[in-house]
């Protein structure tokens, strides 16, 4: 709710001021959380809505009102829990129209935006055109696919000022509930204010983008210099870095430890403001951690055309096992100490990235069993498919995790006792029983190539990963870098 100014959509909405198209996208989003009896709960009252929005949105001639690009959105974000195929592409297209059309990506870039609008309308229209980048891009990256607007060619400032934003600006009658707040943010403008939030998580989702056009291009045939690669990956490892340096300070980890009591102390809008740096926290340390996932499992991919050495191949295995621990342990704490109806689905289908991970743990810890296991995976996994029981994702989610589960012990099974095998695997392992190849998306994404599921990953037979010859099964020499 990036684009929200509390008192005027809360005015807008008690008194119907809103475009019906509009009214009816924040239902069907919001269903959920809704109280209906028996009979409504088996209509899917959501859906209803949702379709009910859409037919208003096609017969809706004013486009250039950043309301319906805002619906849109909303409408997008409700299809990732209940898809449609027919509906999805519809609202991606209309967005892509819309956005081309009235150049909403170039809105601090273009002299006439300002002529056309004040400046409250200006940033109204730029938190809706960031909701929609959101959206855009984390669908690209997701499918490994391209962007449909390149970021050279956005000229739209970062939202400022949340807090003034989000409780400030003048309305006839403002909720009882905000009216102290609003006044105070009113006649002091210039107050010390909590620092903004959106404007740093927008600035990751910048940097995940970024880092997505590398992973997902890195081990395309066309050749490039190794020394551009390098220098690429080093610049975006150094870009990770100073973030993290940032969320050390305003999101460090340790706020997501321990009770949350605030959920027991306040409710409706004073908790929203109690726990709105908690979620933030939350969103920017899991999507932090999947974007390292993200970088240094493109380490790990194996070309004979350009070998890492065993030593960058390690530190990549580290990076992203240390990310998808603390993922996976961050989920179950979220899970055991925030009440369910609080939750958000906004970092849940980015989880599989840390399944991914977690599944190549199973066989690095010692076991005799045909079934190897890891207690924290099988806990994650659990908890992970039953948090997804009401949204269509999850039997992806169970089938997923199954077929990389199985993959990856058939090829365990196969050389489990090939003591030659294991002892050139060993050079690139991290702990001793870490002697067969991790399965990981070639090009980010496992759903790259819809046709030939093959192609979205390297082998993990492990003599093809040492490049064995198939006359003599030796192997060549492997250049360090």
């Amino acid at each position: 709710m990036m684009p929200a100014r509390l008192p005027n959509f809360l005015y807008k909405l008690k008194y119907n001021l809103f475009p019906k198209y509009f009214l009816y996208s924040l239902i069907a989003a919001t269903g959920e959380s809704l109280t209906y009896n028996s009979k409504s709960k088996k209509l899917n009252i959501d859906k209803i809505f949702g379709k009910a929005a859409i037919k208003l949105i096609k017969v809706e001639k004013d486009r250039s009102n950043p309301y319906l690009l805002w619906a849109c959105v909303i409408l997008s974000a409700f299809h990732r829990k209940h898809f449609n195929t027919q509906e999805a592409e519809y609202l991606m297209h209309l967005q892509k129209t819309v956005v081309r059309e009235f150049k909403f990506y170039k809105i601090d870039g273009l002299k006439s935006f300002k002529s056309l609008y004040n400046s409250e309308e200006i940033e109204f229209i730029r938190r809706v055109w960031w909701c929609r980048y959101i959206l855009s891009t984390t669908t690209s990256i997701f499918t490994a696919w391209f962007q449909d607007i390149d970021e050279r060619d956005v000229f739209v400032n970062l939202p400022t000022n949340d807090f003034k934003w989000r409780y400030g600006g003048f309305v006839n009658r403002c909720d009882p509930e905000l009216s102290s707040i609003n006044s105070f943010v009113n006649t002091n403008p210039d107050a010390n204010y909590p620092p903004d939030n959106f404007s740093a998580l927008l600035e990751l989702h910048i940097l995940f983008s970024k880092v997505s056009k590398f992973t997902s291009s890195r081990w395309i045939k066309k050749y490039r210099p190794r020394s551009q690669l390098d220098s690429r990956f080093h610049f975006l490892k150094s870009k990770l870095e100073s973030f993290k340096s940032l969320m050390d300070k305003n999101y460090p980890e340790s706020t997501l430890t321990g009770k949350i009591e605030e959920f027991n102390l306040f409710t409706g809008l004073s908790l929203v403001r109690n726990i709105d740096n908690f979620s933030f926290c939350y969103l920017i340390n899991q999507l932090f951690r999947v974007i390292v996932i993200f970088l240094y499992q493109s380490e790990l991919v194996r070309s004979e055309s350009d070998v890492l050495s065993a030593e960058r191949i390690k530190d990549a295995k580290l990076k992203c096992l240390n990310a998808s621990i603390d993922m996976s342990k961050t989920f179950l704490w979220k899970c055991n100490e925030i009440p369910r109806k609080y939750w958000s689905y906004t970092i849940t289908a980015w989880k599989m990235w840390s399944v991914c991970i977690l599944i190549n743990s199973c066989f690095i810890l010692k076991s005799d069993s045909d079934e190897p296991k890891n207690p924290l995976y099988s806990c994650f996994i659990n908890r992970y498919i039953e948090t997804t029981k009401d949204i269509q994702i999850e039997p992806f989610i169970e089938l997923y995790s199954q077929i990389l589960y199985e993959m990856k012990k058939g090829e365990y099974i196969k050389y489990r006792n090939d003591a030659l095998t294991h002892c050139l695997m060993s050079a690139y392992s991290i702990t001793p029983n870490d002697l067969s190849p991790w399965i990981i998306p070639k090009y980010s994404s496992f759903i790259k190539f819809n046709c030939c599921f093959q192609s979205n990953y390297t082998s993990i037979d492990s003599k093809q990963y040492l490049f064995a010859t198939s006359s003599d099964d030796s192997t060549t020499n492997e250049s360090s870098s």
